[in-house]
């Protein structure tokens, strides 16, 4: 009897070609499980970053805001909540050259993903009226 029970595994009758096999389909099934996981975290740190993008946004709006309410205000905001995130906004003044610039940053954060906008602005003026002009967007 023990002799049948060995034929199975006896490498003369193909207990080779099982184990091999066995082997093959253990290795396809975890590259699956891999391949699933990374796929479902990869979808989520799309999410992730396309969120984070918009919170910057907001940040740099809010900016934009508070200046059209205040064109001297300038310096830095504490953290501010949005959008299950948050995100602080930096304004500096720069003078190169006889023209006054407006440096905006936005850093925006949700979960693990950060993101930075930034806007420079430059002074603009004609017969008298000033306009603040955006020079760049990043």
């Amino acid at each position: 009897m023990t002799d049948k029970k060995n034929l199975f595994f006896n490498n003369q009758y193909g207990g080779v070609a099982l184990q091999m096999t066995m082997a093959l389909i253990t290795l396809i099934v975890i590259a699956g499980a891999i391949f699933i996981i990374l796929s479902k975290d990869q979808e989520k740190q799309q999410i992730y970053h396309r969120k984070v993008i918009a919170i910057s946004e907001y940040g740099l709006q809010e900016a934009l805001q508070k200046l059209h309410d205040n064109p001297s205000w300038s310096g830095s905001t504490e953290k501010s909540n949005y959008n299950d995130g948050w995100y602080k906004i930096n304004i500096r003044r720069i003078i190169k050259t006889d023209t006054l610039l407006l440096s905006i940053i936005s850093e925006g954060h949700y979960k693990s993903v950060s993101d930075i906008k930034k806007c420079i602005l430059e002074l603009s003026v004609t017969d008298g009226d000033s306009i603040w002009i955006r020079k760049s967007m990043q």
